[in-house]
């Protein structure tokens, strides 16, 4: 449960990737001086516990990656029910993994 938890502490971080794409002032390998960043870094620090030095270290490595920019802004080729994606995610290996991780 506390792997779980940790995570989700993270989670705000993952989402920013969809927000940085979308920003295009953010020029590539600049993240550490754009106000975007900074303002994210703040908000992080000051309502979510993080440490605001260790965050900027992250957006210093951050490289972007255009190829998967322009194939994560292109609308799905045909939206598919549960039904045809649950044979894909939901595996013996993955639940295997998942107790695993949860133990």
């Amino acid at each position: 449960m506390q792997a779980v938890l940790n995570w989700a502490r993270y989670a705000p971080v993952v989402g920013l990737v969809g927000i940085l794409g979308s920003v295009q002032e953010v020029l590539a390998g600049d993240y550490e001086g754009s106000p975007q960043v900074a303002e994210f870094v703040g908000e992080m620090t000051r309502d979510h516990g993080f440490a605001g030095e260790q965050l900027m270290g992250l957006f210093r490595e951050v490289e972007r990656k255009q190829a998967i920019l322009d194939a994560i802004s292109r609308p799905a080729e045909r939206v598919k029910q549960w039904k045809d994606y649950r044979p894909m995610f939901i595996t013996d290996a993955r639940i295997a993994r998942g107790v695993d991780f949860w133990r």
